[in-house]
């Protein structure tokens, strides 16, 4: 008895083979670039006044800024690489330099540089910065490495400032800005968790339905050779009783006729 290998079984097999190597394939290149993001801390404001007091005065260089309508915000941001590739200083851009720009506000002295992940990098981060702007030097961020700013920020009363990123990196189409307080290491850790789980869903209901199918085709084989077999066991069964040459000939064809119909069905 001999099994067919059909073209289709042929193709569940590549198809099984391409669906595996691209789960595969998408998990090597999950974030393989470097992945700038900086990350929103905190943006409150320094004075924080439930009621309106008209006498109370809050003063900064001799200016009263609730009398120019002004507050003061501190802003607090993180710029830390989620990619799995390094950012080095050959992938900063020299004439589009790393940095960040105030809206809706004006720093009000030099930021403080408050967390670091390698303490090599003490000053060293910062480059220039104007009354709104902050350029970064192209230091070296391994995956996961950051730097964390404090900024203090005049703005007007009401009104938060925000964050916009400025400069290119290679190999990277947005540098987002996000406002979570999470730890970014477990943000990104759930992300691979999510991602791996749901890979590994798909390919274990791509492997059940190569298996059902395979197996399933493999059984129909099975039962229409066994039929195939039958009939000939019976045919030559027949063939060796005692009968007429007319009743061997009915029965040859009844036996034919059979047997042309089960492959036909088989097929």
């Amino acid at each position: 008895m001999k099994f067919k290998f059909s073209s289709s079984k042929i193709f569940n097999t590549i198809s099984l083979l391409l669906a595996i190597f691209g789960i595969a394939f998408g998990f090597y290149q999950y974030n393989k670039s470097p992945k700038p993001v900086v990350n929103i801390l905190n943006n409150e404001q320094l004075f924080s006044l439930k009621e309106n007091m008209p006498e109370l005065q809050v003063l900064y260089n001799g200016r009263d800024l609730r009398e120019e309508n002004k507050d003061i915000t501190i802003l607090r941001f993180k710029v830390v690489n989620e990619g799995r590739e390094s950012m080095t200083p050959n992938t900063y851009n020299s004439l589009a330099p790393l940095g960040v720009e105030i809206i809706d506000g004006e720093l009000l002295k030099k930021p403080e540089i408050v967390g670091l992940s390698d303490s090599s990098y003490v000053g060293k981060i910062i480059a220039k910065t104007t009354s709104s702007q902050i350029y970064f030097n192209p230091v070296t961020l391994d995956s996961d490495q950051y730097f964390e700013l404090k900024c203090y920020v005049k703005n007007d009363l009401g009104k938060k400032p925000n964050i916009k990123t400025l400069g290119k990196i290679a190999g990277v189409e947005i540098i987002e800005v996000i406002y979570k307080t999470l730890d970014l290491t477990q943000d990104k850790n759930s992300k691979y968790y999510l991602l791996y789980g749901i890979s590994a869903t798909i390919a274990i209901i791509i492997i059940i339905i190569y298996m059902r199918s395979t197996f399933g085709e493999l059984l129909s084989e099975y039962k229409s050779l066994s039929r195939e077999n039958k009939l000939i066991r019976t045919h030559q069964d027949l063939l060796t009783n005692k009968f007429s040459e007319e009743e061997k000939k009915k029965l040859q064809n009844l036996a034919y006729n059979l047997f042309i119909k089960n492959s036909e069905d088989a097929e």
